[in-house]
């Protein structure tokens, strides 16, 4: 678990650093992990095609000065993940030689050609249900629900240890009617 945390501590702060939103980090993991990565792994591949497209290469800028932008940071945080992505599958078709030529490394790979490729219609529904007010609501009813439940499955429980317990208390004080000092 630690392990985990530090992985996700590593993906958020580059994430927040390159203007990339929550909701597009979970999608991200979510879509990832769908398609059968281990969350570690997909921690890391996202944190660094999110590390390469937010400091991007020469090759890498270029690329998106010709879509009008003047870094791949800049269409990061002006597109998103989803935005910055289409453009590369767009230049590259999702080819490994392309990204690479990109200035890709394998991890970067990894996350951006998943992503690139069918997976991203996948993403972007996951991260239209985060970003849906109505969705999270939702969510979080359900959580206070599950919540409240125990609580009062817990109070019940205690209500009926208390009256078994008085219960026999009153039958000890009537079988023992004598005792002086209760």
């Amino acid at each position: 678990m630690e392990e985990l945390s530090e992985y996700m501590g590593r993906l958020f702060t580059v994430a927040a650093n390159a203007g990339v939103s929550l909701e597009e980090v979970g999608a991200g993991l979510a879509t990832l992990t769908a398609r059968g990565y281990q969350t570690n792994g997909a921690s890391t591949a996202l944190n660094s095609a999110i590390l390469k497209l937010s400091t991007g290469t020469k090759e890498l800028n270029k690329l998106f000065n010709q879509y009008g932008y003047a870094s791949s940071a800049s269409a990061l945080r002006t597109l998103g993940l989803s935005g910055a992505i289409d453009i590369l599958y767009k230049a590259t078709n999702g080819a490994t030689e392309k990204l690479h030529d990109l200035g890709f490394n394998y991890r970067d790979i990894r996350a951006a050609t998943t992503l690139s490729s069918g997976a991203i219609s996948e993403y972007n529904k996951t991260l239209a249900l985060m970003n849906d007010e109505t969705y999270k609501n939702g969510l979080t009813n359900e959580a206070l629900a599950k919540v409240q439940d125990t609580v009062i499955f817990k109070f019940n429980q205690l209500k009926e240890t208390y009256a078994v317990f008085i219960q026999s208390i009153s039958e000890y004080l009537n079988q023992n009617k004598n005792i002086k000092d209760f």
